[in-house]
């Protein structure tokens, strides 16, 4: 009990020092839709960034994907008390460049390998995201983000010593 206090505080901690600026708020689980200038690249995209909470007790897989037109590029830049990162989203065959991928919406853009795109996992804490375009297709400027809960690997891993437990309980009961 007393741990889990401990872990309450210092979240509270980075979550009172993270990075607090003039954003929009990405909510959790939800695809939200960006555009930039068309244009040569590098380009901000707007809204030019978000922020998000992830809780005490999840991780986040932050997405970000292209959509319509297969080609744009984008790096992702993430900021946080303890992180500072940039990653770039997956390159594009560039034989489908300017090509229409069959997507306008996340779910369907982040299903289709054509598109480019990138994941990160990210742990508890408060984020800042922002994403400028590195490669740009014709004048189609369409792409998703979204900061998805995705179930702790470490809780499924508790489950199964507890359930072979279980097993074993009963069969000796049983025999």
């Amino acid at each position: 009990m007393q741990t889990r206090f401990v872990l309450s505080v210092v979240f509270a901690a980075l979550v009172a020092t993270a990075p607090n600026s003039k954003a929009d708020v990405l909510p959790l689980n939800t695809w939200e839709s960006f555009r930039w200038s068309a244009g040569r690249p590098p380009s901000h995209t707007f809204p030019s960034s978000w922020t998000f909470i992830v809780p005490l007790d999840f991780h986040t897989q932050l997405r970000v994907t292209d959509s319509a037109l297969i080609g744009n590029e984008f790096s992702v830049t993430i900021t946080s008390f303890l992180l500072n990162t940039i990653v770039d989203t997956s390159p594009i065959d560039p034989a489908l460049d300017g090509v229409f991928g069959g997507a306008a919406t996340g779910p369907a853009s982040w299903a289709n390998p054509e598109y480019s795109h990138v994941a990160v996992d990210l742990p508890p804490g408060r984020y800042s995201v922002s994403i400028d375009v590195i490669r740009n297709t014709f004048d189609f400027p369409l792409g998703f983000v979204e900061a998805a809960n995705v179930p702790e690997p470490g809780s499924i891993g508790f489950l199964v010593p507890i359930l072979l437990g279980a097993a074993f309980a009963v069969r000796r009961r049983f025999s």
